[in-house]
């Protein structure tokens, strides 16, 4: 009964037609062996051959090495690394998809606000609105940002350089969470030098 599995007797012989053909004298082969149980035994094979004085093959002395958990761990890697790879495009094609999702109402929103401030409000509507719209702005910017992690993820992140209103950044900061202080009895303020 030839215990070496169907699929390696092909490679088998191509060795050994190398060895007996005196092409080399030191070959090494990796193959399966059916075990009696019936389950597959992964091994490494290291092929030597002795020669008499005509050169003519005496011996082929073969060292055999069972290498089954080196290849079971080898394969149980490369398939939690292919579940990460899969996860991982999952997670990045489900955030471009539900930034897409958000901003396209986000940007109806952000429309109409604007056709709102230019109404005729009082002034505490007028800073009321002008606190949604910066809402309504900073929630599409860390959307956009959603997006950008998928970029840097993927490697196709492009930084800019610009500049900004300083004192306006820090405003807009400061009435986000004003409402929020307020309900609180705290007084949040700040100051420019």
């Amino acid at each position: 009964i030839n215990i070496t599995h169907p699929d390696d007797l092909k490679e088998e012989r191509r060795i050994f037609k190398q060895l007996l053909k005196h092409e080399s004298n030191d070959l090494q082969l990796i193959k399966r062996y059916i075990h009696k149980d019936t389950s597959i035994r992964w091994c490494k094979l290291s092929y030597s051959t002795i020669r008499n004085s005509e050169n003519e093959l005496s011996f082929i002395i073969t060292l055999i090495d069972d290498i089954t958990e080196e290849r079971n761990m080898q394969e149980f890697m490369r398939e939690a690394k292919d579940a990460a790879e899969n996860a991982n495009r999952a997670k990045s094609l489900f955030l471009a998809n539900m930034s897409h999702e958000i901003r396209t109402p986000m940007n109806g929103i952000l429309g109409m606000i604007n056709l709102l401030t230019d109404s005729n409000l009082n002034p505490e509507q007028k800073d009321l609105v002008e606190t949604i719209q910066t809402s309504g702005n900073s929630l599409l910017t860390i959307v956009n940002d959603i997006l950008d992690y998928s970029k840097i993820e993927s490697g196709k992140m492009e930084l800019e350089t610009n500049n900004f209103n300083f004192k306006s950044t820090i405003k807009d900061s400061i009435d986000l969470l004003k409402n929020l202080a307020t309900a609180k009895n705290l007084e949040l303020k700040y100051t420019i030098d």
